[in-house]
């Protein structure tokens, strides 16, 4: 939401409106002639933004992938190396295969990337032999609630973004603190 005059201008409308409808909005006496060079840049660029919005059936295909190759990673991870040399990480050469385009790559593509250099490379801290002052990986089912509030993109950092989610960090933290026998007027943050 953006305001002109303290009054509310919802920008989802310029890319829903037609180009005069846009141009009405922004010519209305509500914005000053700053206000109305920001709408009207705004409307110019928006078609650049689109690409990093994908469709549900996009969505669909990329966390379907994405989680066909969790769960063979997971599969897997008993019988994988405590660690693992590969000569062209070692040697750089798959970073060439990562360089950023302006068309971005396909999700098979980097997942394959992932699996067969990014994954096999140095310390398997999830390998049942792993026995070292660094801790394993988490717990699948904390991954999964990392990745669904990284979905929800909330900011729970300012109370009134994400109250709810303030208020369960604060009982979670509450639970912490007796769980530990701290005081009642000890408190924290998760970080």
């Amino acid at each position: 939401m953006f305001y002109c005059k303290n009054q509310p201008f919802d920008l989802t409308k310029i890319e829903e409106s037609s180009v005069e409808e846009t141009s009405r909005l922004a010519q209305d006496d509500q914005c000053d002639e700053d206000e109305k060079i920001i709408i009207d840049t705004i409307k110019h660029y928006s078609h650049l933004s689109k690409p990093l919005e994908p469709s549900n059936q996009e969505v669909e295909n990329l966390s379907s992938s994405i989680f066909n190759y969790a769960n063979r990673f997971l599969a897997e991870i008993n019988d994988a190396d405590v660690f693992f040399f590969d000569e062209e990480t070692t040697n750089h050469s798959f970073l060439e295969a990562l360089k950023p385009t302006e068309n971005g790559s396909n999700i098979d593509y980097i997942i394959n990337i992932t699996e067969n250099h990014l994954n096999k490379s140095g310390l398997n801290t999830l390998s049942p032999n792993h026995f070292g002052y660094i801790p394993a990986g988490g717990i699948y089912a904390s991954e999964l609630a990392d990745y669904l509030v990284s979905v929800a993109n909330r900011f729970p950092s300012i109370y009134f973004c994400a109250p709810a989610i303030v208020e369960l960090e604060n009982s979670m933290i509450r639970w912490f603190c007796n769980l530990f026998g701290y005081a009642e007027k000890s408190g924290g943050v998760f970080t």
